[in-house]
């Protein structure tokens, strides 16, 4: 089935904070801006079962990724799945930390998450291509792939117990990576989040949390 969702109040507002002698480009400026937009709906999916699936999609995704083949025409795709057979009370984690990451070549960077999930539940996390629907993947430009999405020496990494990724990026790139975060009751899977990220590779100097000041 399908559900229309509704523009939550007050969104829209800019995530990306850069420092007070600069602009973004949701201000007119040149440093990377973004804006998170949330959109809300209830649904009583009223029934039982192993392999719920809620997804959604949007056409496109943002041109200035390099990474992969399509980034203007390629639809952007994420989903949760439940088991709610399993688990009852089961529930999507949490995440405390925004989807995008603005970070300076040749400096190594850290990026979390941030998710929690109650009902003394379990997360792991891994690696797997963006979508553009249910089940085709984008297409990445050689040598990137999903478990090696932007340029970094070492290579990328994620820890598959805390969620962290790890990279020290070499080259100045727009880079898109998806994480898997499956949930897991007593040692059974009931659900699982796809979560999209851009990761914008710049030449600077980083300096707190933003790479402009």
């Amino acid at each position: 089935g399908t559900a229309t969702m509704t523009e939550a109040p007050g969104t829209g507002q800019e995530i990306t904070h850069p420092c007070s002698s600069a602009s973004s480009t949701c201000a007119g400026g040149t440093d990377p801006g973004f804006q998170q937009w949330q959109y809300r709906v209830t649904v009583d999916i009223g029934a039982r079962c192993t392999d719920w699936i809620f997804s959604w999609s949007f056409c496109c995704r943002n041109i200035i990724v390099n990474t992969v083949l399509n980034p203007s025409t390629d639809l952007m795709y994420i989903e949760a799945t439940l088991n709610n057979m399993a688990d009852t009370s089961a529930s999507s984690p949490v995440f405390a930390n925004f989807p995008v990451a603005i970070i300076c070549a040749g400096q190594p960077f850290n990026y979390n998450d941030g998710a929690s999930v109650g009902n003394c539940d379990s997360l792991a996390y891994s690696l797997i291509s963006p979508r553009t629907d249910l089940m085709t993947d984008v297409t990445y430009v050689l040598p990137y792939s999903a478990t090696n999405p932007i340029a970094s020496a070492p290579p990328l990494s994620i820890n598959p117990v805390t969620g962290e990724i790890t990279m020290d990026p070499t080259i100045i790139q727009v880079g898109l990576t998806t994480v898997l975060v499956r949930t897991y009751h007593n040692g059974v899977l009931v659900g699982s989040v796809i979560r999209d990220m851009q990761i914008i590779v710049t030449n600077c100097s980083n300096t707190n949390n933003y790479p402009t000041c």
